[in-house]
């Protein structure tokens, strides 16, 4: 069985080389990271499930160039 890792990757979470680095050696065959669809800058209606937005999704890692340095 082929295991992997994915990583909701931010500007705040453990560098994505790094983790890749690690699971490589660890065994990790692939290493996943989400997309998340732009981030308008403001918004008219609230965000699923009322509230503000949560702030970690402003600091997303675009995942093509965080795999790029991976």
């Amino acid at each position: 069985m082929h295991s992997g890792i994915v990583l909701f990757a931010t500007a705040y979470t453990v560098g994505v080389a790094e983790l890749a680095r690690r699971a490589e050696a660890l065994g990790f065959e692939s290493l996943w990271l989400p997309e998340h669809l732009p981030i308008p800058v403001g918004r008219l209606t609230p965000p699923t499930g009322g509230g503000e937005m949560p702030e970690h999704y402003k600091h997303l890692l675009d995942p093509f160039v965080a795999l790029a340095a991976a």
